[in-house]
């Protein structure tokens, strides 16, 4: 089953800022005539705004038969159901910013479990109760705080 990244205000006005930043870095000092050169900034800012949007619109979480995978471009995690630990629900954008995470929300989940380096991801599906119930299907002894 299938789940696309719920986004939120807070997370595309942090995209917004950042690409703010890129322009005014980038592009302005082709306006007020302080660089030459167009090409090379023009480009620079195309494929920063290029990697953004990819990375957004293909994040998407997908329940397997045997497995959670958890995907946005060309980052990928296959977290075994037999794996997980334990979800945390997590609404703030102290806990949006730090960790491994595959969102676009502030409301998100916390999965953890037993195997990778990291030991927890954090996602935000759109359908979030859908979501959490399917995987209680797959994981029965999964405890959701």
């Amino acid at each position: 089953m299938l789940f696309r990244s719920r986004k939120d205000a807070t997370y595309l006005g942090i995209i917004g800022f950042i690409i703010l930043i890129a322009f005014l870095g980038l592009i302005m000092p082709i306006f007020i005539g302080s660089s030459r050169n167009i090409v090379v900034p023009v480009l620079i800012f195309v494929v920063t705004i290029g990697f953004l949007l990819w990375f957004i619109f293909s994040m998407k979480y997908t329940l397997l038969d045997d497995h959670l995978l958890v995907k946005s471009a060309f980052l990928r995690k296959r977290i075994p159901y037999k794996d997980i630990t334990g979800i945390r629900r997590i609404n703030s954008i102290g806990e949006m910013l730090t960790g491994y995470q595959l969102l676009t929300s502030k409301k998100s989940l916390e999965i953890s479990y037993k195997t990778g380096m990291v030991g927890n991801v954090k996602i935000s599906p759109d359908k979030e109760e859908e979501f959490l119930t399917n995987l209680q299907k797959n994981c029965s002894n999964l405890s959701i705080k």
